[in-house]
């Protein structure tokens, strides 16, 4: 799963959170927050009646005190949990460490048919993110993209049509499928659903994107050769899209905040880079 994923934070991240006790938790400093800072695929479940001690096998006394209860029984809460884990791992992440992950819209449809029984079991509420880039190598060395999530009212209704206690994949969804990459290299996700407006042009593309293993390589290629630096950060700031007169090699054998402190100095946003290669990316781009 990591090589397949890239970097260690876009492995997929399974979700499953209790709506009660906010007074307790504030929701900025709970599950929310890794949910709006997540960057590779996720699936969000939130129990709606359930309270956070809920989740667990034995009531733990000491903080009974304080966290109540909510009005869904705590076998109810269990289930969903246990049952959601349970279709994750045989869904997604067994197929993606092993390397047979198919189209990733039959992935989120199953999962949508899932979410769509669980309901049955407990008011709850679901949502999917990052789902627009996810691949997985194939047996002829390319990689398959699927699409973006599917209609909910389409995968309820095939959750509700089914008697098993487990969706199957005989669904269709008004989803188109996404384009296929080639070229026999494993690509590396960058799977996040927001568009961002790049500093300096006016173009827009989606935070989700595909970076061969190639490409460290081809910026080298066209990076500028210049004269071995130190360790200032200050230099040549006007040589734009040249990595700042470093180059990539350069820059991978730096420390992950000097990296950071050469795009914070030149007014680089590095927020959603997590890795050493991605910072040194960011600057072979922006400076």
């Amino acid at each position: 799963m990591r090589i397949a994923c890239g970097p260690p934070r876009n492995i997929p991240a399974l979700i499953v959170g209790a709506a009660c006790n906010t007074g307790i938790i504030p929701a900025d400093a709970n599950y929310r927050r890794f949910l709006a800072s997540c960057p590779g695929p996720c699936w969000f479940l939130e129990l709606d009646g359930a309270g956070h001690l809920q989740f667990l096998d034995a009531k733990v006394d000491l903080f009974s005190a304080f966290v109540q209860s909510g009005p869904t029984p705590d076998e109810a809460v269990r289930l969903v949990s246990k049952a959601a884990v349970i279709s994750w791992a045989l869904e997604m992440a067994v197929p993606l460490a092993r390397g047979e992950l198919g189209s990733s819209r039959q992935v989120l449809e199953r999962l949508q048919q899932t979410a769509g029984l669980l309901e049955r079991q407990a008011p709850l509420s679901w949502s999917f993110k990052g789902f627009d880039v996810v691949s997985c190598p194939t047996s002829n060395g390319a990689a398959r993209s699927g699409s973006g999530p599917a209609a909910k009212g389409g995968a309820a209704g095939a959750a509700a049509a089914s008697s098993s206690p487990w969706p199957s994949s005989s669904s269709s969804s008004p989803s188109s499928t996404g384009p296929s990459y080639g070229g026999g290299t494993s690509p590396r996700v960058w799977a996040d659903n927001a568009q961002r407006t790049e500093p300096g042009t006016g173009s827009q593309r989606g935070a989700g994107y595909y970076e061969s293993q190639s490409s460290a390589s081809a910026t080298e290629a066209t990076s500028t050769p210049q004269t071995e630096r130190g360790g200032s950060v200050s230099g040549d700031s006007g040589s734009s899209g040249r990595g700042g007169g470093w180059s990539y090699e350069e820059l991978i054998r730096m420390r992950a905040r000097e990296l950071k402190a050469i795009l914070v100095e030149r007014g680089v946003d590095c927020s959603d880079c997590f890795e050493k290669g991605d910072l040194a990316k960011r600057i072979m781009d922006k400076c």
